[in-house]
């Protein structure tokens, strides 16, 4: 249920007139949560409270519809349903809070719509549990397919949340009016080559790349069968994670943490991706590599020891083809980043796209 605390936060936030943004986008949220919260009441709202709400409900109502705050106010304070808290807007009104008190409540109003978001198949994810705890359910197979559809429900419904909430926020650049210089300093950020990921290949980090694969961009490579998209792929993790980054790691990133590099492969198993990056670091061909494993050669140690020094690690996974999603890899990619920490994964290489299946919306 939403508290007091919260409605009254929104208040502060639409009745301000601080330079913050608020878009339609904004009102719009603001309803939705209170009528998903208003859907699944089960205590009875204190008078007070009740009308904040009505009285919330209605001014982002009126602002979606294009009226100006002052004639709403003005609109909804003439009507006596809301005399019991007239006071109270015309404080929040008289109010001025700084930037950060802003921010923190828009935040929170972000936070509770992607609460929604996940517990809009909250009825789903009862009965999963109520089955679950009583046994009510016909094989273990029906009761892990029920737990993995939830899931994935639950992680894409978020994941659409996340993605309605970029395009909202959304910035913009009149040429004409505004500073340049927020722009400039994104470009300086973004095009950063400490912070790209290299390839290992001169021709791609030189000339055709700036010093790497970038942040947040997906790179694709194609051919017919047998034409070297693995090996190559194979051939980018690991040039990148023995890459010499030693004088340059604090530069790189304030964290020293480990950087990891995620290789998903839905063609080669485990063993098959091993022997191939095994042969590529320590430049074996198949039969010397085999010779290595057949003669108690401490296979791991080498590994290791080589990896350490870049401050690497590199974690393979295999899927059988056609067995998960984007939304899986996402999950992958979550469960690294438990483990070492979201600025360490340097990056994602999948083996290959046409393998991964589909079966939400927005799934891939």
């Amino acid at each position: 249920m939403i508290t007091e605390g919260f409605i009254n936060s929104c208040f502060s936030i639409i009745l301000s007139t601080n330079q913050i943004r608020k878009d339609l986008a904004l009102y719009r949220d603001i309803i939705e949560i209170v009528k998903f919260s208003e859907s699944r009441k089960t205590v009875e709202i204190p008078i007070t409270v009740q009308s904040k709400v009505d009285c919330l409900k209605k001014i982002c109502e009126l602002k979606i519809d294009g009226r100006e705050i002052d004639n709403i106010i003005d609109s909804v304070l003439i009507s006596g349903k809301f005399n019991n808290i007239s006071e109270f807007i015309h404080t929040k009104i008289s109010e001025e809070p700084n930037s950060k008190v802003l921010e923190d409540n828009l935040r929170q109003i972000r936070l509770r719509k992607q609460l929604n978001c996940l517990f809009s198949n909250v009825d789903d994810v009862d009965n999963l549990l109520t089955k679950a705890k009583n046994g009510n359910f016909d094989s273990i197979d029906d009761v892990v397919l029920d737990y993995e559809r939830v899931v994935k429900v639950l992680y894409t419904n978020l994941m659409e949340e996340k993605r309605i909430a970029m395009v909202e926020a959304t910035s913009s650049l009149d040429f004409m009016k505004d500073d340049f210089e927020h722009v400039k300093q994104k470009i300086i950020n973004k095009y950063e080559r400490l912070n790209t990921t290299p390839t290992g290949y001169d021709i791609f980090d030189n000339d055709i790349l700036n010093g790497g694969f970038e942040p947040s961009r997906l790179y694709v490579f194609g051919g017919g069968s047998g034409s070297g998209k693995s090996t190559i792929l194979n051939n980018f993790i690991n040039k990148a994670a023995t890459t010499d980054k030693a004088q340059k790691l604090e530069k790189l990133r304030k964290s020293t943490g480990t950087d990891v590099y995620i290789y998903i492969t839905l063609e080669n198993t485990i063993e098959e991706a091993f022997l191939r990056t095994y042969q590529d670091l320590f430049q074996r061909t198949t039969s010397e590599a085999l010779r290595d494993i057949n003669d108690g050669v401490d296979i791991k140690e080498k590994c290791v020891e080589l990896l350490k020094r870049n401050n690497s690690t590199i974690v393979m996974k295999y899927f059988k083809p056609k067995s998960i999603s984007c939304v899986d890899l996402m999950m992958v990619v979550d469960d690294i980043i438990l483990q070492y920490g979201k600025e360490c994964v340097r990056g994602l290489y999948v083996d290959y796209l046409d393998l991964l299946k589909t079966d939400l919306r927005y799934d891939l």
